[in-house]
């Protein structure tokens, strides 16, 4: 018995060692803009809306997110779920044609509170096609 309880208290022990020992790796996140078919560079509501909902302001740090790489992804795929959802404006819905597509990636940089390397790494690159919405 007392071996039992020795040996699991040195698991324990062990376990707890090796987890604090691990350094979580946080770092800044955010959106980029890639690319967009004929139908997405045409239609400037949809335009403004993407803008709204993506572009990175370093100044007051919207649209972007600081962690994981892990939760950076998740974070990305929240907001690339939203554009392909339906898309209004104060209940007012964005006309939206089809065939209307825009690229995106999730970037990250070194930062240091007011400047961005210019030296990003991408992360992640995802194709929205926005869903198809008509006013009547």
């Amino acid at each position: 018995m007392k071996k039992s309880f020795l040996f699991i208290l040195a698991a324990f022990v062990a376990l707890i060692s090796f987890s604090s020992c691990e350094e979580i790796e946080t770092s800044v996140y955010w959106i980029e803009f890639q690319e967009g078919s004929t139908n997405f560079s045409a239609n400037l509501y949809l335009q403004a809306y993407v803008i709204n909902e993506t572009q990175f302001d370093p100044s007051t740090q919207k649209n972007s997110f600081t962690g994981t790489e892990s939760d950076a992804i998740k974070w990305f795929d929240s907001k690339m779920a939203l554009l392909r959802g339906n898309i209004s404006v104060n209940g007012h819905i964005i006309p939206i044609l089809e065939n209307t597509s825009a690229t995106f990636a999730l970037v990250t940089s070194s930062w240091d509170g007011d400047y961005v390397s210019s030296d990003t790494k991408k992360v992640k690159t995802e194709k929205v096609n926005f869903k198809v919405q008509h006013l009547y």
